[in-house]
């Protein structure tokens, strides 16, 4: 008898007892990693725009190139920023709004404005909030949108334009706040580079695979604006863009209403490596 006691409480008790401490254990655990997790994300979601954006700031006057008639501005947001802008001064009946990249600043975009002048295109070029010379930063995609409709207005009341008269072009994360601009009017032109459907396309791989989608702060839903623009619409894309997919621009023009003109252009390579082809295709759209 007192062999078998020894036996229950050997064998069976007593792994009870370790299968308890271990289940608790291994609770303790979970709870924490579970725990230091949430926080992560929390911290990722409040500093997103660190590593989804890469912001250039300028902090003395950007030397214009020779040949370029440029007067600097600073355009009132409705929430009190001011945006740096840049305006193109010629002949042109015509203007040209350019939303640019998600890098860099007003004088990474030097080289499109000379292309401009050359085809006889004003053109007023912005930094968006916290970028370059502008003030403020980025807290949610509506800040974008803030922006651009500054822009905007300061083409319609202060320099007197129509729609009819402006072109409206975006490049990569550019395209964003075009396609909201180009849903609620109709423009003489719309021309995106390397348009994106989902701000994922610039959000580093870890972030993919680590966090919700839903803390996501930049939701442009890019394919659902293009659906509703009604003026003329231009993509350009690179076969072989190795940023924005060349299947993300082919989708958004399959998207895009087929009742309005459309036209896609295919770059073979990419854009630093078809510099000619680029040019000549901005020649055909612009002249």
């Amino acid at each position: 008898m007192q062999k078998l006691k020894d036996f229950i409480h050997t064998y069976i008790i007593n792994t009870d007892e370790k299968f308890i401490n271990t289940h608790f254990f291994f609770q303790r655990w979970g709870i924490a990693i579970f725990i230091v997790y949430l926080a992560f994300t929390v911290f990722m979601f409040v500093q997103q725009e660190h590593y989804i954006f890469m912001v250039s700031k300028t902090s003395s006057e950007i030397p214009a190139p020779a040949g370029l008639d440029l007067k600097e501005l600073w355009i009132k947001t409705t929430d009190g920023e001011r945006l740096n802008a840049l305006y193109l001064d010629n002949n042109s009946k015509d203007i040209i709004l350019y939303a640019h990249e998600n890098s860099g600043n007003l004088s990474n975009s030097f080289g499109v404005l000379k292309f401009f002048e050359k085809f006889d295109k004003k053109a007023l070029v912005y930094d968006y909030r916290g970028f370059g010379k502008s003030s403020g930063e980025l807290n949610s995609y509506q800040d974008f949108y803030t922006d651009i409709e500054a822009i905007y207005n300061y083409l319609i009341t202060e320099k007197k334009y129509q729609p009819e008269n402006i072109i409206l072009m975006g490049r990569d994360l550019g395209s964003a706040p075009i396609l909201y601009l180009a849903n609620k009017y109709k423009f003489k032109k719309v021309i995106l580079e390397r348009p994106f459907i989902s701000i994922t396309t610039f959000t580093p791989q870890f972030m993919k695979d680590l966090f919700p989608k839903f803390i996501n702060k930049y939701q442009f839903k890019n394919d659902e604006k293009i659906k509703q623009i009604k003026s003329e619409l231009v993509i350009i894309h690179s076969k072989d863009d190795y940023i924005v997919p060349f299947k993300t621009g082919q989708k958004l023009f399959d998207l895009a209403l087929d009742n309005n003109k459309k036209t896609f252009y295919k770059l073979e390579k990419g854009f630093s490596g078809s510099f000619d082809d680029y040019y000549a295709i901005l020649e055909k759209i612009l002249k």
